[in-house]
């Protein structure tokens, strides 16, 4: 292989791994480390919630909390929309 072409997949390689940090990186700042996180603009009320977590509580879904969940989604939207 040339000069040219082995200089150019080293420095894909480099950018791959690279990519690879920052869009992990990215993931687990958005998960916030499975921590319920707070937002300025969504006002929590965590006895209104479904699954009832308050800010910096650790969020562990069980089968039976995806119940929960995915009936509350369904029936929020059947009911604007049924």
């Amino acid at each position: 292989m040339s000069e040219s072409l082995e200089t150019l997949k080293t420095e894909l390689e480099r950018y791959g791994e690279a990519s690879d940090a920052a869009t992990n990186e990215r993931a687990r700042a958005m998960m916030n480390n499975n921590r319920m996180g707070t937002d300025k603009t969504i006002k929590l009320d965590p006895a209104k919630s479904v699954l009832k977590y308050r800010v910096g509580e650790e969020i562990k879904l069980k089968e039976a909390d995806f119940m929960l969940l995915s009936s509350a989604f369904f029936a929020e939207i059947a009911s604007k929309y049924l």
